[in-house]
């Protein structure tokens, strides 16, 4: 009712008990009705409009342009900058005048070695690891050089796409 959605029904609302509340600890429960999802994920209930089930379009990216995507996903940037070893922000390295960039949301089959990292994983598992919850991997920018996978965007970049203070790099901002 705070959140001015349609209330649930009491069948509803048992099933969000039974299905999402008492559910497994490693299960990803769901419940829907009247356009909205109940979801818990490590430990906590997470409520949602259904368009959290839409993931963004593939499209090419430019330099100091942002593009802004459908479904609340939120905007995305890179921008050209020198490198702050201090910083926690993710630094690409600069494309080559060859290498196209562009962004993607399709998870399925990818791998990558994180920088750092010593082996490559699917990113099914790099996601579990970085805590993201299930219904937000195919709404988190995977960023391409060409058609390789070069970082994803608010997590990690791959490794040999690692911008350095000495050449700068490209700042992924979402």
């Amino acid at each position: 009712s705070a959140q001015g959605i349609e209330l649930p029904s009491r069948s509803v609302l048992n099933a969000m008990i039974s299905e999402v509340i008492a559910a497994k600890q490693d299960a990803n429960p769901k419940v829907q009705w009247g356009g909205h999802q109940l979801r818990r994920f490590d430990g906590e209930l997470y409520l949602f409009d259904n368009s959290i089930e839409h993931g963004g379009e593939a499209c090419p990216l430019l330099l100091e342009q942002t593009v802004i995507f459908e479904h609340d996903i939120g905007s995305l940037t890179l921008t050209t900058a020198p490198v702050d070893d201090e910083s926690d922000a993710l630094y690409l390295r600069k494309p080559t005048v060859d290498e196209q960039v562009s962004v993607s949301f399709d998870v399925t089959g990818m791998s990558c070695k994180p920088l750092g990292s010593l082996h490559t994983r699917k990113l099914k598992q790099l996601f579990k690891q970085y805590k993201v919850p299930p219904w937000a991997r195919h709404r988190t920018p995977l960023i391409y050089y060409n058609d390789v996978l070069a970082g994803v965007a608010g997590l990690f970049v791959c490794e040999g796409f690692g911008g350095d203070s000495e050449q700068g790099g490209v700042l992924v901002d979402w």
